[in-house]
């Protein structure tokens, strides 16, 4: 019952509100942002020595990182340093990601065309859910201070001969 208040309270503060949060300012940039060689993917931390976690992938990820700030012009930078700092729950992030395989050199010349133009996808070992979470990972205070800021991300495995990941970064900051 008290669901359905809510909901009923919402919808009738949007009657009563409609023009003025029609009136909500938006700002949005998109970055885009290509790293280079294959794809990583994410690893489960393990136990070393004397019972303590540690990330097999924490090295990669730091060099993922330093790749992709690198790519930032300061418009961007600021744009992103506004948002964590000034906007912290009102700014979110919506990816695009594709992430390019090697196509393998035993191929035929039918066969690379083939994955060239997406006709065969990239039926890879590791799961796109698992390159997502490095990517998410690795771009943590540098699109965002929280992955929880990324609402939508869309992402496809793909063949090419230059094997990297290419990304755009659209944030979206609302003014209340």
């Amino acid at each position: 019952m008290e669901k359905h208040s809510k909901e009923e309270k919402a919808s009738e503060y949007i009657e009563k509100h409609h023009d003025e949060m029609m009136n909500i300012t938006e700002e949005s940039r998109e970055i885009k942002i290509k790293i280079p060689g294959k794809p990583e993917s994410y690893a489960r931390p393990r136990s070393g020595r004397g019972h303590h976690f540690y990330n097999p992938k924490e090295g990669k990820m730091k060099s993922c990182r330093t790749v992709c700030m690198k790519q930032l012009n300061e418009e961007d930078k600021e744009f992103v340093k506004d948002a964590v700092e000034n906007y912290q729950e009102n700014y979110y992030v919506e990816m695009d990601v594709v992430y390019y395989y090697q196509i393998p050199q035993g191929n035929t010349i039918k066969e690379s065309a083939l994955k060239k133009s997406n006709i065969l996808k990239a039926i890879v070992k590791q799961d796109l859910d698992n390159f997502d979470k490095f990517l998410l990972d690795s771009l943590h205070e540098v699109l965002y201070d929280d992955d929880r800021h990324v609402v939508k991300i869309k992402s496809e495995k793909r063949y090419d001969f230059e094997p990297r990941t290419e990304l755009t970064a659209k944030i979206t900051k609302i003014k209340l």
